[in-house]
């Protein structure tokens, strides 16, 4: 059985002729900056959220990193860079959300406190009329006394009885 192996991968078998199963090459063990490295990837990220193919390239020379190890941590900085301005962002917008609610609750006490002033004021008055009718037992609202002769009011002598 003759199998063709490209580079980085290995070929396994078994005793049957099953299809030979490919395994990918081991992943680069993860880059270590230095404190210098990283401290000039983060001022070159302040000046510049995207660098060009030239100035990537003349970055990771300077640094002594490939072009992809740069391009890479410009990538990982800008996602951390969008989540932390996010989490900002919602911060912001639940502070607001809280400000509003205690504006709302502020509000909402100042008109069940006016409610009960006016109820306290409706009920006094209430208590001194009642207090202050001829007959306890009459209703609460009484009917207005309507005059029989209009204008009787202004000019009581023209209808006295004589």
């Amino acid at each position: 059985m003759a199998a063709v192996k490209e580079e980085g991968e290995r070929e396994i078998s078994s005793s049957r002729e099953s299809p030979p199963v490919r395994l990918k090459k081991p992943r680069k063990a993860r880059t270590a900056f230095t404190d210098h490295q990283l401290a000039q990837l983060e001022r070159s990220f302040e000046r510049q959220k995207y660098l060009s193919v030239q100035d990537r390239m003349e970055l990771a020379a300077s640094l002594n990193l490939t072009d992809t190890q740069v391009k890479t941590w410009y990538q990982n900085r800008r996602s951390v860079h969008t989540q932390v301005k996010t989490w900002y962002q919602n911060r912001r917008s639940v502070h607001t959300q809280v400000k509003t609610w205690y504006q709302n609750r502020r509000s909402v006490h100042t008109q069940v406190k006016t409610w009960y002033q006016n109820r306290r004021s409706v009920h006094t008055q209430v208590k001194t009329w009642y207090q202050n009718c001829t007959h306890p037992g009459e209703d609460l609202v009484s009917e207005p006394q309507v005059s029989t002769h209009p204008g009787e009011d202004l000019v009581p002598e023209l209808y006295t009885s004589r």
